[in-house]
C-alpha cells in the first residue's frame, strides 16, 4: 500500500485528523506536515508519498500552504485526490486543475461512505507499484 500525504488548512485540522486516523488504522502510512515535518522537508514528504489527498474546503482555497503543497504534488506527479469536506466556491484555477480528477465527497455522501470510496481509489493507484 502506498503512503499518502494529507494536505489541509489549519481550520480543517479536525477532519484531517479523523481522516488520517482512519487511513492509518487501515494500514496506510500518512504524512501530515504539521506532525511529520521532522521526517523530512515538505517537498520530500510529498514526493515520497505518491498519493496526495487534498482536504478541500472553503478554508483551503485561501491557504497559501495548501496551494504550494498542491503545486509540489503536481510537479512530483502524485495522484491527487480532492476530499471535499464542505461547500466550496472553487476558484477558476482550482477548478481547472482538479476538474479531471476523481473526487471524494464526504460533504455530499457522508464520511463513512466517502472513506470507503477513498480506500478504493488509493488501492487502485497502489496496485503494481
Amino acid at each position: 500500500m502506498k503512503d499518502v500525504f494529507v494536505s489541509h488548512s489549519k481550520e480543517d485540522k479536525g477532519i484531517a485528523k479523523k481522516l488520517v486516523s482512519k487511513l492509518e488504522t487501515s494500514g496506510i502510512t500518512c504524512y501530515v506536515k504539521q506532525r511529520d515535518i521532522k521526517s523530512g522537508n515538505e517537498k520530500k514528504l510529498i514526493a515520497d508519498s505518491n498519493i496526495f489527498i487534498l482536504v478541500l474546503s472553503s478554508h483551503s482555497q485561501e491557504s497559501e500552504e495548501q496551494i504550494r503543497q498542491m503545486k509540489t504534488a503536481v510537479e512530483e506527479s502524485c495522484v491527487i485526490i480532492p476530499f471535499r469536506t464542505g461547500k466550496t466556491d472553487t476558484k477558476l484555477s482550482t477548478v481547472y486543475l482538479l476538474h479531471s480528477l476523481e473526487w471524494v465527497d464526504p460533504f455530499e455522501d457522508g464520511f463513512d461512505e466517502a472513506f470507503e470510496i477513498l480506500l478504493e481509489i488509493i488501492e487502485e493507484n497502489s496496485e503494481g507499484k
